[in-house]
């Protein structure tokens, strides 16, 4: 089929022109769009296209003309096309309008929301989780508001912060470092309250049928102090056996540890320290004359500042401090040793007049000294003969005698915030 010629003169636009009225040269616009239908179906499809994005361009954006194009061109289109149109029109429409506020007003915003609406906004989009993960605050803060129950809930955040980032990637950032926390805490808090839960639980395996008498563990070793004269060291995770450390001639009934050292007493009347990754004894201290039943180990400690404002700390390096039913204690230097540091083959034996880890005796009890604590230069311990003592160990001055129990303390516990110590006897009672 041939066109119709077309009633006037008309410029046909190239592709190159910027509008199509560049090329009516003062032809009449009517006359020029009447033309230009005519001769449509003789363009290619490319000149097409073309002429219909510049038809959009001669109507004002919203205009009826160009809504009235818009909606011819949907009814020719297939559902495909109408599908994916639909989903363009979705994400065209949506307005962040949290993410066109300040940073302090959108911190605001997300600091009044709980942690399961912290999570699902994380979920809307990008930004939203971007600014979820912009700041730790918002986690610490619920920990804070969430439990209140601590007495100090700001430092004991911060104490477990510390140890989660511990044990995290170092490309951990703080936020996520806070979440962990918080989600931590949570889980921990619900497993209380959920009858239902099943803890998991590992029985290690049995070493005989002698009584465990001490025990200390971090999250990767469990050690254990037992009656038949043997320290035994399992990992936390498995519970498997890892080493055992033989030595004493009597059953080992205190014991604690530091890093990779540890220190033991028996009622074989000795202190052994004990390098506990290669499992070997290092020193053997002799000065008690009966069972060593009790023993604490004193890290330095900042306990005051000199006058130009350095920190004054004490000891100088880490202190041992054991108890006896020789109704003594003893305070010796404790002989750390390095995870692969060369070590004698056998372990050097120190008699207390001899030894140079040696610093002094603490007298006053009159019975068995039962349990021991300390912080820095203070010491409490606590006796079977009903009494605690406080001590200064700078001069190995007896500060304080505290009196009031009727019967024998087992138990002590020093409370540096309070500054207080708290003691619990056979006569049933606690003392603070």
């Amino acid at each position: 089929m041939v066109p119709p010629t077309p009633t006037a003169e008309v410029t046909l636009p190239s592709s190159s022109d910027l509008t199509y009225a560049e090329n009516c040269n003062g032809i009449n616009r009517k006359n020029n769009i009447d033309a230009f239908v005519q001769l449509l179906p003789g363009l290619k499809r490319s000149d097409l296209m073309y002429f219909a994005e510049k038809l959009f361009d001669l109507f004002p954006n919203g205009s009826p003309e160009a809504n009235n194009l818009l909606w011819k061109g949907l009814q020719k289109a297939d559902r495909p096309a109408l599908s994916s149109l639909q989903e363009l029109m979705r994400t065209s429409l949506r307005r962040d309008f949290i993410s066109d506020l300040p940073t302090e007003v959108v911190m605001k915003i997300f600091g009044y929301l709980d942690y399961k609406t912290l999570l699902s906004c994380e979920e809307v989009c990008k930004s939203w989780n971007n600014i979820s993960h912009q700041s730790y605050y918002f986690w610490k803060n619920l920990f804070m508001k969430d439990f209140v129950s601590e007495t100090d809930v700001e430092a004991e955040f911060n104490k477990e912060y510390a140890w989660v980032k511990q044990r995290l990637s170092k490309l951990a950032v703080p936020a996520q470092i806070a979440k962990v926390v918080y989600k931590r805490r949570t889980i921990i808090a619900r497993r209380w309250k959920d009858p239902t839960f099943n803890p998991r639980r590992i029985t290690l395996p049995s070493q005989g049928d002698s009584v465990i008498t001490c025990l200390q563990f971090d999250d990767d070793k469990i050690v254990a102090g037992s009656a038949d004269n043997a320290i035994y060291i399992y990992d936390t995770e498995t519970g498997e056996l890892r080493s055992t450390l033989e030595g004493h001639t009597g059953g080992v009934w205190a014991m604690k540890y530091s890093g990779n050292t540890l220190a033991s007493g028996s009622t074989d009347r000795s202190v052994r320290i004990w390098n506990i990754k290669q499992g070997k004894c290092t020193h053997i201290f002799k000065g008690h004359v009966s069972t060593v039943r009790c023993m604490e180990i004193i890290e330095p400690q900042q306990i005051g500042t000199d006058d130009l404002g350095r920190p004054i700390m004490y000891p100088d390096s880490p202190l041992l401090v054991t108890g006896s039913r020789d109704h003594t204690l003893y305070v010796w230097k404790f002989p750390v040793t390095g995870e692969d540091e060369e070590l004698p083959e056998e372990p050097i034996e120190l008699e207390e007049d001899k030894n140079p880890y040696f610093v002094r005796v603490l007298r006053g009890h009159t019975n068995s000294v039962r349990a021991v604590c300390g912080y820095a230069n203070i010491v409490v311990s606590s006796s079977y003969d009903s009494n605690a003592r406080v001590w200064d160990l700078r001069t190995g001055e007896c500060l304080w005698l505290l009196a009031g129990h009727t019967e024998r303390i087992y138990s002590c516990v020093l409370d540096v915030k309070r500054n207080r110590c708290i003691t619990g006897s056979v006569d049933n009672t606690c003392f603070l």
